[in-house]
């Protein structure tokens, strides 16, 4: 029974571990495996729920096209506002903690851009909602991007 047991949790540990991988992308875990505990690492989070392109197709079709870009643009804000509540909330939380910075809410592609300490990097790998996380190669945490991107 013990033999089971001990199985089963090794089987636990391994299921977990590769179900986080999958989220974290392999660059990030290799920048991961060298870096300290204390350091903020820039990634990007990409949440689960993505808008359909279809919807944003058919919204205000027979609006002239300055007018229908308007109302995209609102619903990708608010379909964005709407599905970041949560991990906005941790984010806001971490930082204040000092865990996490430079945090940027992309609305455009629905995704959350930050600068987090490791121990911030694995809580969001377990968190439902979020999809992948990845290197900020483009810079959205370091950088004050304002164009057509943020809530």
């Amino acid at each position: 029974m013990k033999t089971n047991s001990g199985f089963m949790l090794i089987a636990i540990l391994l299921m977990s571990y590769w179900l986080q991988a999958q989220v974290i992308s392999t660059e990030l875990q290799t920048i991961i495996d060298q870096s300290s505990e204390e350091e903020l690492i820039p990634i990007v989070i990409v949440l689960n729920e993505q808008p359909s392109l279809s919807t944003l197709e058919n919204i205000s079709p027979l609006k002239p096209n300055n007018e229908r870009r308007v109302d995209r643009i609102l619903y990708l804000k608010e379909f964005a506002s709407i599905r970041q509540v949560e991990i906005k909330e941790y984010l806001q939380i971490e930082e204040v903690e000092g865990r996490a910075t430079d945090i940027k809410f992309l609305w455009l592609t629905n995704i959350v851009a930050v600068k987090a300490k490791l121990n911030v990097i694995t809580e969001i790998s377990n968190r439902p909602e979020v999809l992948k996380i990845l290197v900020d190669h483009q810079g959205y945490a370091l950088a004050d991007v304002t164009w057509n991107l943020f809530c």
